[in-house]
């Protein structure tokens, strides 16, 4: 995924998560969610996640953030990689799940 957006942009980042168990699909809705964006690939740190949201679309589901001016995610402009982490017993899995453009 590669989005680009204004800098002046308030807007969702979304970022789809799929979840199975035992090889079967589930809703990870029940789970907590945090993303976060770093300028580098390097993994991001503990004190780096915000709380994200999940969106649900029939049986797809999302992570989502608020990005933009006066959000908590306030990005300045350049390319940034998009990171989601999931908090679920006893898996924690963290993924970059691709980059966000700001221009």
């Amino acid at each position: 995924m590669i989005l680009r957006i204004p800098s002046n942009s308030l807007e969702y980042i979304r970022v789809p998560v799929r979840a199975t168990e035992d090889g079967t699909e589930v809703d990870p809705t029940g789970d907590d969610v945090f993303m976060t964006f770093t300028l580098t690939e390097d993994e991001p740190s503990d004190s780096d996640w915000q709380s994200a949201e999940w969106e649900t679309n029939g049986s797809i589901y999302y992570a989502r953030i608020l990005v933009g001016p006066s959000s908590d995610a306030e990005l300045d402009d350049g390319e940034w990689f998009v990171w989601v982490k999931v908090i679920d017993s006893p898996e924690e899995p963290v993924r970059r799940a691709g980059s966000v453009i700001v221009e």
